[in-house]
């Protein structure tokens, strides 16, 4: 009988459902379910339930197409920084406020003024910043008092699925090491950081390891939706560091570049990154590794927000393709127009929601195509210097393994390796996190004792390999794009 393993990456915007052939190592079959944000301003929030109704979905429609098979074990990958206020029972008191939710911006500079910042940063690896949980939680204890005196635990999304399916309230080393709460030498959550939100370890799920495995014996809300009794269920781990895994960034010289609707550029160390400037996180993905970089909110949202801006039929909107077209009519550079992204605030490396973004360079010349092509340009230098940056304090990338919805474009790939002068690697139709998951579950059901042992998938690795014609243009509208950096940060 066929043995699968189940990988399940709980996303920002959909539930991604992915199985995986023990037998013969590969991917069986996958299935996706989608839930709306609701955009309130700075208030950006996902209604729980409809999330844990989408992991239903997405599983159940998954088990129903596979064929007979043995289920040996479900892995869980979820989105970093969620939160939601629980009573006891476990029903949310808020929904579910997600990552880019910049409510807490107040509350961020404040903890950044306090003379304890840097210390809150090294034992925890995450900048402050409204993302975290640690500032989030803040802003509920000054905005939400009615909230905050009910709330019996803060807990993540993945927290809320595994409670709802009758477990405790659990939440993994790797999820933990996001929320800005706990010190990821010890382990545990940090006394420091808790002083700072006005709470205390009972307000917060118990931490485990992200290979810790709990039994779906005797509980009725797995066995509803179709998990067989004994089944293992693997805690596993966040979404950015099982991308690292899934992509198999784990040697030197190794970049993973994550680009969806925002981005993020990491590399896999055995050791913590301190950066003395505070740029760049540290998370967990297991006992031995962390996944360090820089997270940034400039990514497809960008594109999305230049489609709006520049129509091409009478709906108003421009397809992506479209968009391309009008890119390839411009030469690299521009034509000596520079885009700084931060459209919608930023992360790494400067960490401030109120950053703003610019068009410099702007002349008579400068058509429609060129600010697309300075946007998407701007982009891909923002991705750039934190690569620079990550190159500073762990050594040379030699090539990136790169995934997102932008990895399905060929365009972009090869402007992606033309400007960072190395070789862009892309795995298609494969959800990394949800792959990184079942390689974590392989680990901990002792399918492999190493990461290196992992079985190589039946998948075509697309390569993109820098163009010198085009590196004089890009590193000069790269130093022009460190230049328009500096001068914004500092304003």
């Amino acid at each position: 009988m066929v043995e699968i393993l189940i990988g399940i990456d709980i996303g920002t915007g959909s539930t991604k459902a992915v199985a995986y052939n023990i037998n013969n190592p590969g991917i069986a079959d996958s299935s996706q379910r989608f839930y709306p944000t609701d955009y309130q301003g700075d208030q950006h929030e996902q209604n729980p339930a409809l999330i844990y109704d989408a992991f239903q979905e997405a599983f159940r429609e998954l088990v129903a197409r596979l064929p007979r098979h043995r289920l040996a074990g479900i892995v869980f990958s979820s989105a970093l920084h969620s939160l939601i206020a629980v009573d006891k029972d476990g029903k949310p008191l808020t929904n579910c406020i997600i990552w880019s939710d910049n409510r807490s911006k107040e509350q961020a500079k404040n903890i950044r003024q306090n003379g304890q910042v840097e210390e809150v940063y090294y034992k925890t690896g995450t900048p402050v910043h409204p993302m975290s949980p640690l500032c989030k939680i803040a802003y509920i204890r000054e905005s939400m008092p009615e909230v905050f005196t009910k709330t019996y635990k803060f807990i993540s999304i993945k927290s809320y699925i595994l409670h709802r399916l009758g477990f405790p309230f659990l939440v993994d080393y790797s999820v933990a090491s996001a929320t800005g709460l706990f010190d990821i030498e010890k382990l545990a959550w940090s006394p420091l950081a808790l002083e700072l939100a006005g709470i205390n370890t009972d307000h917060l799920s118990d931490p485990v390891p992200t290979t810790f495995q709990i039994n779906s014996n005797h509980h009725e809300q797995t066995k509803s939706i179709g998990i067989p009794e004994g089944t293992p269920i693997i805690i596993g781990g966040g979404d950015g560091p099982l991308a690292n895994l899934g992509s198999l960034t784990l040697g030197k010289g190794q970049g993973c570049l994550t680009l969806g609707t925002s981005g993020a550029m990491r590399v896999t160390t055995k050791q913590i990154l301190k950066d003395p400037d505070r740029r760049i996180f540290n998370y967990i993905i297991d006992d031995q590794l962390y996944a360090a970089g820089g997270a940034v909110n400039s990514g497809g949202i960008v594109l999305r927000w230049l489609q709006s801006l520049f129509p091409t039929n009478h709906n108003g909107d421009t397809g992506f393709e479209e968009l391309l077209e009008k890119v390839r009519e411009v030469e690299p550079g521009a034509a000596g127009l520079v885009f700084l992204p931060w459209i919608l605030g930023e992360r790494a490396p400067v960490w401030e929601t109120e950053a703003k973004g610019i068009y410099h360079g702007v002349s008579f010349q400068h058509q429609q195509q060129h600010f697309i092509r300075a946007g998407l340009e701007g982009v891909c230098f923002n991705l750039l210097n934190i690569s620079k940056i990550m190159e500073s304090l762990s050594g040379k990338i030699d090539e990136i393994n790169f995934n997102g919805g932008l990895a399905q474009s060929t365009f972009f790939c090869q402007m992606l390796a033309d400007i960072f002068k190395v070789v862009i690697k892309v795995t298609p139709k494969v959800d990394l996190s949800a792959f990184g998951a079942i390689i974590l579950g392989l680990k901990a059901l002792g399918h492999i004792s190493d990461f290196n042992q992992i079985p190589v998938l039946n998948r075509q690795m697309l390569a993109f390999y820098p163009n010198e014609k085009y590196r004089q243009a890009y590193e000069q509208s790269f130093k022009r794009f460190l230049s328009l950096v500096d001068a914004n940060h500092l304003q």
